[in-house]
């Protein structure tokens, strides 16, 4: 009888081209003959009809639509006409559908993520079924140095090529493969129907098969690119029954080949201590945070004339009923994030140390380096933060010293040069710690605004031994002294290494030569 401005809009009919006709003009053909049946029925029967409904556009298009159809009646209760109104969903539904997408795939490569793996792992595992299957954890070697050197367009397309491949494996033995992270991905085998010895043999050969097909040269974008992949791998059993577990098993794995430079390793009894031990640290480490539990250490650094003139924060964690050492603890801490909360605190407390030495002339002069994680300072509001803690304290600026490894530059270099500028601005001091131990190159000497460079104490500790690690410390003197860069030489530990590190022409030093790290009231 008539229809709206909207109904033309939506539609594309116009009035004309409707009215005197039924609503089957708009039939779409995907709702069967059931389905307009058991409408009319609850029309018949109610008065009243809503649901959602495929129709079509005047083009031809097909959209999805809630519509609502109520009858109306004249004075005698018989039917007049009907009244429908609808609401166009297509796009809602589009957008529900993509973040459902989102939510169990990995929108770079396609490939299931943790989530979906997850749980359709744990769904399994609650079934019971015979023999041993497996959990593989893969990642590229060294895939941050692709990243840093190729850039991230032809890491991400290097990625995508080594999901097309893993793809290919996923049939008969792998049931689904997940990317996990940015260069780590997930396989689920399916049980091997053997004893454990016997499937652990199987999934190796299966593993070392793969591993001979996807270690190999990629050309990506004109470039030839030589990948090598870590494995760690956890098998699983009827008696399993945490998915999430499972997959921290094979992380664990993962991360022991990385240390142990295998291809492969296997997650047996002496990595499930260690992945207990991890679990409970990390708990540890929440209930240190909650209840200031760290401490800040300080190790003094000399001049040439041997006087003290700063110092580094060392933090130290006393724990109530053991010792925990920082490279025990702090490696969970970055993985976890906690690392940001903790480092927050460490700068907190550095400013505050600083503002009580600025009280008197005799310690006013000296400077505080903070190390500083790749992780806290990736952090958007990092310089906010750290701005906030100099003007609350009302400290000189250039008393604070920031050090930074390598590890910070791998992800986005502009970014970080950015962030290191403002810090300049602020008159906070930048040094490179462990220059020379990973994939330092002059290329950081001569871009990033720095103040120091840190010689990795193992070069002093060689120095004597290694004619190279002399040289590589010489050489850093001598780039450094045109740019007015501070370098400054850890793990001085004799009267030796001081006069060789002079006679090289270095000025500042730190180590045990002149002194441990102290807790401030020995200090």
């Amino acid at each position: 009888l008539n229809v709206n401005e909207k109904f033309t809009q939506i539609t594309g009919f116009s009035k004309e081209d409707v009215v005197g006709k039924t609503p089957s003009i708009l039939k779409s053909g995907i709702q069967d003959e059931q389905f307009y049946k058991k409408m009319h029925q609850s029309l018949h029967d109610f008065g009243y009809w809503s649901g959602e409904i495929y129709n079509r556009h005047k083009d031809g298009t097909i959209y999805l639509e809630h519509l609502t159809i109520q009858v109306v009646h004249d004075e005698n209760d018989e039917i007049s006409y009907y009244i429908a109104s609808f609401v166009d969903i297509t796009t809602q539904r589009q957008t529900e559908a993509k973040l459902n997408y989102l939510e169990n795939y990995d929108p770079l490569t396609g490939l299931a993520n943790k989530t979906l793996l997850a749980r359709n792992l744990q769904e399994f595992l609650s079934e019971y079924f015979l023999g041993y299957g497996a959990v593989a954890c893969l990642d590229i070697k060294d895939f941050k140095l692709i990243n840093e050197a190729y850039g991230h367009k032809t890491g991400d397309v290097l990625l995508r090529r080594l999901s097309e491949q893993l793809q290919q494996e996923q049939h008969t033995d792998i049931k689904l493969v997940a990317r996990v992270a940015s260069d780590e991905f997930l396989l689920w085998y399916k049980p091997q129907g053997e004893d454990y010895d016997g499937a652990m043999q199987t999934v190796t050969r299966k593993i070392e098969r793969l591993l001979r097909k996807l270690d190999k040269d990629y050309m990506v974008e004109g470039t030839l690119i030589n990948i090598k992949l870590n494995v760690g791998v956890a098998l699983y059993s009827n008696s399993d029954k945490d998915a999430d577990l499972l997959i921290q098993y094979a992380d664990t794995a993962l991360h022991n080949t990385k240390q142990t430079e295998k291809n492969i390793t296997f997650f047996e009894d002496d990595l499930r201590d260690q992945a207990q031990n991890h679990i409970n640290l990390y708990s540890d480490l929440i209930t240190a945070i909650k209840e200031e539990q760290f401490e800040l250490y300080y190790q003094p650094q000399y001049n040439s004339s041997e006087k003290i003139y700063g110092f580094e924060v060392l933090l130290r964690w006393n724990h109530p009923s053991k010792m925990i050492y920082p490279d025990m603890f702090i490696p969970i801490a970055e993985k976890s994030g906690l690392i940001v909360e903790i480092g927050d605190w460490v700068i907190q407390e550095a400013c505050k140390q600083l503002a009580l030495w600025a009280k008197d002339e005799k310690t006013a002069h000296y400077a505080l380096a903070v190390n500083v994680s790749a992780k806290q300072f990736g952090v958007d509001n990092f310089v906010l933060k750290l701005k906030k803690e100099i003007m609350t304290h009302g400290i000189d600026a250039s008393r604070l010293k920031i050090e930074l490894t390598e590890s910070v530059f791998v992800s986005n270099m502009q970014s970080v040069i950015e962030k290191m500028e403002e810090l300049r601005q602020l008159n906070v001091q930048l040094s490179l710690d462990d220059f020379g131990t990973g994939y330092s190159s002059l290329q950081y000497l001569r871009s990033l605004p720095l103040n120091q460079v840190k010689i990795d104490q193992s070069f002093v500790r060689n120095m004597f031994t290694s004619s190279v690690d002399c040289a590589i410390i010489e050489s850093v003197l001598r780039i450094c002294e045109p740019l007015d860069m501070e370098v400054i030489a850890e793990g001085v530990e004799s009267a030796e290494h001081l006069k060789k590190l002079k006679e090289l022409g270095c000025n500042y030093f730190q180590g045990y030569y002149f002194s441990k790290p102290l807790p401030i009231g020995e200090l």
